[in-house]
């Protein structure tokens, strides 16, 4: 979800989890879920969720792989993934 925000993220987990006992949806509040685990069940906050859990590929990497000569063997590498957009 590069562009998703806490809110989005929460209305698709509700869309795609609801049918299962292991998940629930808070009756007062929007952005959070319950996740019913064995002990017992846990209500996670959404609120800050998608930025704390961004993947991002630090700088210093994005210049090593800018500067490789093995561009192309890299993107194979990762399947479905180009670096021609480094």
């Amino acid at each position: 979800m590069p562009q998703g925000s806490d809110g989005s993220w929460a209305q698709k987990l509700y869309q795609t989890h609801l049918g299962s006992s292991h998940f629930q949806k808070p009756k007062r509040s929007t952005d959070a879920f319950v996740v019913c685990h064995f002990a017992g069940k846990v209500e996670y906050q959404c609120d800050g969720f998608v930025e704390k859990n961004r993947d991002t590929v630090p700088e210093e990497l994005v210049g090593l792989l800018r500067a490789s000569k093995v561009r192309a063997t890299l993107s194979r590498g990762f399947v479905g993934q180009s670096l021609a957009r480094l």
